[in-house]
């Protein structure tokens, strides 16, 4: 009776086993006007963690119906760790996060992701593909995953929409009157801190994403979206308006602003756009991007301290 209940208990464990492994979840979400679908094997409840992203769900026949779908992202979790052999790139290093780029011998782009100095992620994309796969480290807390998820999910959406004059960028954005206006500059500058000005002092303005926006040119029309990544600042909304003006911010002890045109409006945001430049085609499609809404759109550089004063004075001088 001994070896029969092993036996049972080995069979009752193998099946819980694959009952496991193979439990599947799938979302599809639409940002910027482009389409994307995560799918995760075997992590119990991880899309419902991602309450950033829960404003942007939408169902697959939408997703269908949307321009197209740019990628295909698979989530799991390793057993043990990933070993990959591959020639080094380069390196990208934010806030916290380092992300180093190697290429496979066939081909494949390999990113591994690390937080904190810590790695977390491998970030695997199949060759001349819109599919890709992440594998997580096991053990990782609900900080660590997520941070891995949306670093990951701003990378392919860049990569994915190098060449489709679409622009994910680092800014801070406020909704106008039915109007976009980005404010933009190196870490420190005042981004965040300029946008909460407007807040105060121009009625119906309300802060649409503090961090990475998405600009897109659609129809002959520049247009600012909300989406799932706004740093620090919990602001992840849906919505899409007409882009009315650029501003690149410096502090200075006195306001002042002025407009931009040519290499100088081009120079304005090129730095605050996403670093997708390691491959030709990337780089091209981001030159082309940059350029046309350089033609379409208002550049300015604001001279402000952070007050009321300079709030107003670029509100009455970019809204015109």
């Amino acid at each position: 009776r001994g070896l029969g209940d092993v036996y049972k208990r080995q069979i009752f464990a193998h099946s819980f086993s694959i009952i496991h492994y193979t439990m599947i979840e799938k979302q599809w979400y639409k940002v910027g006007g482009y389409s994307f679908c995560i799918t995760v094997d075997s992590i119990p409840n991880l899309l419902e963690t991602l309450t950033n992203c829960h404003p942007f769900r939408i169902s697959e026949e939408e997703a269908k119906s949307t321009d197209e779908t740019i990628f295909n992202l698979a989530i799991k979790e390793s057993i043990q760790k990933p070993i990959f052999t591959g020639k080094f790139i380069v390196q990208f290093e934010g806030e916290g996060i380092y992300l180093d780029l190697y290429e496979s011998t066939n081909g494949e782009q390999i990113f591994a992701i690390s937080m904190q100095k810590r790695s977390i992620a491998l970030l695997k994309l199949e060759q001349n593909s819109p599919k890709a796969s992440l594998i997580l480290a096991a053990g990782l807390n609900h900080q660590q995953q997520t941070f891995a998820i949306n670093n990951t999910l701003m990378l392919l959406y860049a990569i994915h929409t190098a060449c489709k004059n679409a622009l994910l960028i680092h800014a801070s954005v406020i909704a106008c009157k039915n109007h976009g206006y980005i404010f933009l500059g190196k870490s420190g500058t005042g981004k965040s801190t300029h946008s909460q000005l407007w807040l105060q002092h121009i009625e119906q303005s309300y802060l649409l994403n503090d961090d990475n926006p998405v600009i897109r040119l659609h129809n002959n029309e520049v247009i600012v979206y909300g989406t799932p990544w706004s740093g620090k600042t919990p602001c992840y909304r849906n919505e899409s308006m007409p882009l009315g003006g650029i501003v690149r911010l410096s502090q200075y002890p006195e306001n002042k602003i002025e407009r931009l045109t040519g290499a100088a409006a081009y120079a304005a945001i090129a730095p605050s756009a996403s670093a997708i430049r390691w491959k030709q085609e990337y780089a091209e499609g981001l030159h082309s991007t940059l350029s046309k809404i350089v033609s379409h759109i208002g550049i300015y550089h604001l001279q402000c301290r952070p007050d009321k004063e300079a709030a107003l004075l670029c509100y009455e001088t970019i809204s015109k």
